[in-house]
């Protein structure tokens, strides 16, 4: 999953930013990952995505249609 970092630039800078570490999550898939419901809601209004994602997981996270 991490083409653009070392495994351990990659695990330092998911420990230090979660934010950025759930929106490479997004993007580039999750692999055997899971996001935990509670951090995407914490982070909601900051994850930048494409509006097609985030009606998708909008309707997931709290059945709402856009």
């Amino acid at each position: 999953m991490t083409w653009d970092y070392t495994d351990e630039a990659y695990q330092t800078q998911a420990a230090a930013d979660e934010r950025w570490h759930l929106e490479r999550l997004l993007r580039y898939g999750l692999g055997d990952e899971r996001i935990n419901p509670q951090v995407l809601k914490k982070y909601w209004q900051e994850l930048r995505m494409p509006e097609d994602m985030r009606a998708f997981l909008a309707l997931l996270l709290w059945d709402e249609k856009f």
